[in-house]
């Protein structure tokens, strides 16, 4: 064996050309004329035989696989040069090494091309993927030696401000995508994360100097504190940050004074927790916000009572209470606090009390209830009104629509609006009753009437409503009440155009009783509806 003093490969010393890289072996002599020995006439046939075999050698070389697959790449006819690889190169370890030397020359060719702009990024990376598809050592280094030189030249550009990060990521980006540098141990991520986050810093550098030129230190604080070290730019940043802190500090602790108002303390409170965000450890902030935290006593708790009393005086109880009970919350041994709270709820109280007195002397119960009931939420603690209460829902009056209805004939509840009468008079329900005779000829199975049994509600005193004719009703009536089967109530007969009559019925000691229509003889003809409003039992 026998090495080239050109490419340096090996190869049988049979041969006389290079079959890697074709340079001839044996210089070239002028012939010349030889008179030969019979001994040297057989050296020169067995030359001969080596001569040929050499040439069938370089003949060999020259149509190989691997000079086929050579050829394809030069044509740029990649398909082709991949599928003729695969079929006839990959496992042939003299073809592939062959391939390995044949390819490195070509792409050589064609990144200097590239470098010298002859050749665009697609045609160039074209033929490199293809090359990287073989797997052949020595190609693949050199072609992630050139791509990697490019990612390199990417970043330097980057750095030096020659290149956008949009450009210098789209450069890089595509490298990986196409797979043309090596990052199997994340080399080439790692320097993109890098620009990435070089960039942020040097947009935030550049936002803290806007911020500064304003005089926004707060915003220029925290932008520069964004400056990582690799920038050039982070001295510098540091420097500004403490400037920027002794200009915020300044600025805070002459627009927080000492507050005289709740409007100020909130104020103060609030434009000092802002600033301890940005600069949580500053011992003269810190001190500013002990002092303004330290006027509450003589501020705060001065304007709650002033607003507390103002309320109770204007009757407004609720948003009384709700102004001490909200500082309480927060102050709940506040001696004043506490000694404004009782005398607003006792004012409350009374003024509870003579409200509902009011009510049941007209024996409206339903609104002294409501008051009572209002009273009670915002004061549980206040056992006279809770019995108070008590007493009036026991003695209240029961709606006829809080009774059971029996043996009821024409007679039905109106639920679904309100009815009115000729004299424009509105009745609403619940507690509104429509009671109606047959037109045309009747009898008195025809006539309207209900029963009520009084004792499943206890003992009532007294029954009292309003009956009216109805709209609608073109006849007369009147209406009858029997109390255990006694008759204790003869009502008027009534017209379309009478008006409403009040009704107010004893019923002590009546445990049943009866609700009917009266009708005279010459009425028969007519349509007769009464209307029931508001009737209520009395304990």
């Amino acid at each position: 064996m026998k090495k080239c003093e050109h490419c340096g490969e090996t190869y049988e010393e049979s041969m006389q050309t290079c079959p890697y890289c074709s340079a001839d072996v044996l210089p070239e002599e002028p012939p010349h004329r030889v008179r030969l020995t019979p001994l040297q006439w057989t050296a020169v046939a067995v030359a001969a035989g080596t001569v040929a075999a050499a040439a069938g050698s370089g003949i060999w070389y020259y149509n190989s696989d691997a000079m086929e697959v050579r050829e394809y790449i030069d044509r740029k006819d990649y398909e082709a040069a991949q599928k003729h690889y695969l079929e006839q190169v990959r496992g042939d370890k003299t073809q592939e090494k062959m391939l390995d030397k044949l390819l490195q020359k070509s792409f050589r060719e064609t990144a200097e091309q590239y470098k010298a702009g002859e050749l665009k990024y697609s045609e160039c990376a074209a033929q490199g993927k293809v090359m990287l598809s073989f797997g052949l050592p020595a190609l693949s280094a050199d072609i992630y030696e050139c791509f990697g030189a490019e990612a390199e030249s990417v970043y330097d550009q980057f750095m030096n401000k020659t290149m956008t990060l949009a450009e210098a990521r789209r450069a890089l980006q595509r490298l990986l995508n196409d797979g043309l540098v090596d990052d199997h141990d994340g080399t080439y991520t790692a320097m993109l994360a890098e620009m990435e986050a070089l960039q942020t810093s040097r947009d935030a550098y550049d936002r803290g100097n806007t911020y500064l030129t304003h005089e926004n230190y707060r915003e220029a604080l925290k932008n520069f504190r964004l400056v990582i070290e690799s920038d050039a730019n982070y001295d510098d940043a540091r420097q500004k940050i403490a400037r920027c802190e002794a200009a915020y500090r300044t600025e805070v602790l002459t627009a927080v004074q000492i507050p005289t108002t709740t409007a100020e303390y909130n104020e103060a409170v609030a434009a000092l927790r802002a600033a301890l965000e940005v600069l949580p450890e500053d011992a003269a902030l810190l001190q500013r916000m002990q002092e303004v935290e330290a006027t509450y006593e003589s501020i705060v708790r001065q304007e709650v009572l002033n607003a507390a009393y103002s309320y109770a005086d204007s009757l407004n109880f609720r948003a009384a209470l709700d102004v001490l009970n909200r500082a309480l919350a927060e102050h709940a041994d506040d001696a004043e606090l506490l000694a404004a709270m009782n005398t607003v709820k006792a004012a409350y109280s009374t003024y509870t009390k003579k409200l509902v007195a009011n009510c049941l002397a007209i024996r409206d119960y339903n609104t002294a209830c409501a008051y009572l009931r209002e009273a009670c939420a915002l004061m549980p603690e206040d056992e006279a009104l809770k019995a108070l209460l008590a007493d009036i829902e026991l003695s209240a009056p029961t709606g006829l629509h809080e009774l059971t209805a029996e043996q009821t004939n024409r007679f039905e509840q109106i639920t679904d609006g309100a009815v009115a009468d000729v004299f424009g008079n509105s009745y609403n329900g619940p507690n509104l009753f429509r009671m109606s005779a047959k037109s045309g000829d009747w009898d008195d199975a025809d006539l309207g009437t209900v029963q009520y049994d009084l004792t499943r509600q206890g003992g009532f005193i007294r029954l009292m409503g309003t009956v009216v004719m109805a709209g609608d009703s073109s006849g007369s009536c009147g209406l009858q009440i029997y109390g255990d089967g006694q008759l204790i109530y003869d009502g008027p007969i009534l017209s379309r155009t009478s008006a409403p009559v009040r009704v107010d019925v004893p019923l002590t000691g009546v445990s049943r009783i009866e609700i009917r229509m009266n009708m005279e003889e010459d009425t028969r003809e007519a349509m007769s509806v009464l209307l029931l409003s508001g009737f209520q039992l009395y304990q």
